[in-house]
């Protein structure tokens, strides 16, 4: 009977025989002193140095490394044989990316392949119209299904905090704070098509001064929304607008791409390997091309992650790598939150 420890988030197998995967696991082989991890699928031996899951297992050790050390104050990995960047900005932790080079829109910590779009009713407050202490907002429904990022507000409110709901009063979905006069929530939210929702903003129960358009004849549709009355408490009405100017939401997706900069090597590689930890929906894809000279030419495209590749000529040593982010047949996202390069010499 084997035994085993745990190890949050780990569990540690000593036992002669392979126990049951568990993503995350290590067995250590009690007759052959043999450590092994799983991904979950199957046992892959750690001290075998040709084993793709070994290799991959480095790279996710090495971006845990930089993690830490992006929140304490550790050494970062040396980088002569492993490239490895954490995105806590648009360049990275370790500013490899070409931020202004690259085509894919960075949102936070992660690059992905959707573009927002946007959609205002167009009619511009003229006055404060008092102080309030509870929500105000719009009423909306939508063309089609939609994942809703944020909203806006007017220059001239007081509002300190975004809502969306599925009544005037109660239902909150998605809400955030305002950072100016943008609030992006907290985590996006899909509505679905011909739903009524209300966007709202209030300060926390405390008093403000909203603004308010007057005369204003509802519903406006606007860029796949319907602004169909105005609300506050429990009034709703259809010639005046107050509080929320415009929502933010998922908008287009395109094939696009990040870049890094061109990062000397100290010896040419043989073969590379690229890890990036990464989210795809439907069809989306992701790959990277890889270049020795600066990005001159490239010396491979297309290349699958987790995958041990061959290099062509390695003599230029300067490496430039362009993840590639497709969206598919389906028009789906795909996004990159860090990546780790790992090289032969």
């Amino acid at each position: 009977m084997g035994s085993f420890l745990i190890s949050n988030p780990q569990v540690i197998y000593k036992q002669t025989s392979a126990p049951a995967v568990v993503a995350g696991g290590l067995w250590y082989d009690t007759d052959d002193f043999e450590l092994y991890f799983s991904n979950g699928a199957a046992w892959t031996k750690i001290t075998d140095a040709s084993s793709a899951g070994n290799e991959s297992f480095i790279s996710k050790l090495s971006l845990e490394v930089l993690r830490l050390a992006v929140d304490a104050t550790l050494t970062t990995p040396d980088y002569n044989f492993m490239f490895c960047d954490y995105f806590t900005d648009a360049d990275g932790a370790d500013n490899t990316i070409n931020s202004g080079g690259s085509s894919s829109r960075f949102d936070t910590s992660l690059y992905t392949n959707d573009t927002p779009e946007t959609s205002a009713h167009g009619e511009t407050p003229w006055n404060d119209d008092g102080a309030y202490n509870t929500k105000m907002g719009m009423k909306v429904d939508f063309d089609e299904i939609e994942t809703v990022t944020g909203i806006t507000k007017d220059a001239g409110s007081q509002a300190t905090n975004g809502y969306l709901q599925t009544s005037k009063t109660s239902g909150i979905v998605a809400s955030g704070s305002f950072v100016g006069n943008t609030c992006i929530f907290d985590a996006p939210y899909t509505v679905a098509a011909s739903t009524n929702y209300y966007v709202c903003v209030d300060k926390a129960g405390a008093s403000w001064n909203f603004r308010k358009v007057a005369g204003t004849s509802f519903p406006i549709a606007n860029n796949g929304v319907n602004w169909t009355a105005c609300f506050a408490a429990s009034l709703e009405e259809t010639n005046a607008s107050k509080g929320v100017a415009s929502i933010i939401m998922g908008g287009t997706i395109s094939d696009s791409f990040i870049r890094t900069t061109a990062e000397a090597l100290d010896n040419a590689p043989t073969f590379i390997f690229l890890y990036a930890e990464n989210s795809i929906t439907g069809t989306s894809s992701i790959n990277y091309d890889v270049s020795f000279n600066g990005g001159t030419s490239w010396d491979s495209t297309g290349n699958s992650l987790n995958t041990k590749i061959p290099v062509t000529d390695g003599s230029g040593k300067s490496m430039v790598i362009k993840i590639n982010q497709n969206k598919g047949a389906d028009d789906d996202i795909a996004t990159v939150s860090n990546y780790a390069a790992l090289l032969w010499n």
